[in-house]
């Protein structure tokens, strides 16, 4: 009887450390979300702009990377010799690069606009 006292109040504390850690993930994912919403809707505020500023330096670090892989892929190949999945995954990355240049300007004239 003991067993099943202890059991279930194990069983107890696991349910309940279970929900708070569904609780926190649901609330990070709604902050998050909110966050990517607010700046999309011209919010700069220094809690906004903080946001991204980490989100772009995140990203920037991968681009800056994956730039750098494409660049010595493309330039270590010879003219003939080079794979075309290496020519196809490097234009990709640079693909990527370029995109996400494309959505600073965007952000950089949005900005310049809301002043």
């Amino acid at each position: 009887k003991n067993e099943i006292k202890k059991s279930e109040k194990e069983l107890k504390k696991t349910r309940f450390l279970l929900k708070a850690e569904r609780e926190t993930f649901e609330q990070y994912k709604k902050d998050t979300f909110q966050d990517a919403q607010l700046f999309s809707k011209g919010d700069f505020s220094e809690e906004s702009q903080k946001f991204y500023q980490t989100q772009s330096n995140d990203l920037e670090h991968q681009f800056g990377t994956r730039l750098c892989s494409a660049e010595s892929n493309i330039s270590q190949s010879s003219h003939w010799s080079c794979s075309l999945d290496t020519i196809n995954s490097s234009i990709g990355d640079l693909t990527v690069v370029l995109k996400s240049q494309d959505k600073q300007v965007i952000r950089l004239i949005t900005e310049n606009e809301e002043l």
